[in-house]
């Protein structure tokens, strides 16, 4: 098998040297994407590959993006159609997921195909990200279940909080603003389907919660997110959906005259029926750049 797996290497790079002097010759620019499968049964395969193919990247100066994403699409492509299922509602932001086992070279594509944000649910994650600048070109969103003693390390680190589901941890926030003398982004996580397994506000908490945010001087609240409980069905997160967002314009009317603007719903199996419910930012992961590889 082995010699088999070099056999069909060597015939792959023969083809693609041919095609690069082919270019060189003419003078023509060449960039070439790859597009790889990440199952471990052919990984010792494609590193093969790679490394052939590196070394006639580098003899014939030609620019390889080498993307690990289990899917055909282009990222900057996924973006476009999601913006074009989207196309009803233009200003919907489209935010991405960044802690999923991406290399660092689809978070810049993302970026350099127009994220609105990018999303990250880990602190010790994104406090290792953050000191090799990996978000730079998009703004960061703590978007996981965030513990009161690591406020510390995500206030003044992102652009916005999307999951304050507490008072405890409102205050905490609003505490640590205080201290680095800033006023925090955040949205009030919703648990819109009571489920005790999440975190969150209850629909009947969170105009008193929306309330208390207005009253502290260190936080300033932009609006609503919330994860329906999983569907029963085609289209079965959207009465959730619906509820969050009514929920959202009674509060924006009655307590803020309307400045929210940031209502975040909907995710890569539902973010259709999410914008069609009101959604004005959706989490998207798996639609931009494939399956999780959880083996990892």
């Amino acid at each position: 098998m082995r010699k088999l797996k070099s056999i069909a290497v060597c015939a792959l790079c023969l083809c693609l040297l041919l095609g690069l002097a082919g270019c060189a010759a003419a003078q023509r620019p060449l960039r070439v994407t790859l597009v790889l499968k990440t199952e471990t049964d052919v990984a010792e395969f494609w590193g093969m590959l790679l490394s052939g193919v590196r070394k006639a990247a580098e003899e014939y100066g030609v620019e390889l993006t080498v993307r690990t994403s289990p899917t055909e699409t282009a990222i900057d492509e996924q973006i476009e159609l999601i913006r074009q299922t989207a196309a009803e509602k233009p200003d919907v932001m489209i935010l991405s997921a960044a802690d999923y086992d991406r290399c660092a070279e689809a978070t810049e594509e993302a970026i350099a195909a127009g994220i609105d944000a990018l999303g990250e649910n880990r602190v010790q994650e994104m406090t290792e990200k953050l000191k090799d600048n990996a978000y730079d070109g998009a703004p960061l969103h703590f978007i996981g279940h965030l513990q009161r003693n690591k406020v510390k390390q995500v206030v003044g680190k992102v652009a916005l909080i999307e999951s304050v589901g507490s008072y405890e941890l409102l205050e905490d926030i609003d505490r640590q603003a205080e201290k680095l003398g800033i006023v925090q982004p955040i949205l009030l996580e919703v648990n819109v389907g009571g489920e005790e397994a999440k975190s969150g506000f209850a629909v009947s908490e969170v105009h008193a919660a929306a309330e208390r945010a207005k009253s502290l001087s260190h936080v300033v609240l932009r609006g609503l997110m919330t994860i329906p409980p999983v569907a029963e069905g085609e289209h079965g997160s959207v009465p959730y959906f619906e509820k969050v967002h009514a929920l959202f314009v009674d509060i924006n009317a009655k307590l803020y005259d309307n400045t929210l603007d940031i209502l975040s719903m909907g995710m890569s199996g539902d973010y259709e029926d999410a914008v069609r419910a009101g959604a004005t930012m959706v989490r998207v992961g798996t639609a931009i750049f494939g399956a999780r590889n959880y083996t990892n």
